[in-house]
């Protein structure tokens, strides 16, 4: 199974969350690109972030993952 993973800093969300696991997702899609075979897949998109407990708390990264999800080939 291939997997990419996207990321963006905690500075990429100085406007909103959204657009932080924005540029996770473009940053995994681009990756994507060159490491899938060209055609049509089925693929899973994973979001997460990593946090730092504190008080206030904050994220230190957005994370967005992109692995296969074909379906494997009939016996």
């Amino acid at each position: 199974m291939k997997k990419v993973h996207g990321r963006a800093g905690h500075d990429a969300a100085r406007r909103s969350h959204s657009e932080a696991f924005d540029q996770a997702l473009d940053d995994a899609l681009a990756q994507a690109s060159s490491g899938f075979d060209k055609g049509t897949h089925k693929v899973k998109i994973e979001f997460r972030a990593e946090m730092e407990v504190t008080n206030p708390g904050r994220i230190q990264s957005y994370v967005v993952s992109i692995s296969s999800d074909d379906d494997p080939p009939d016996s």
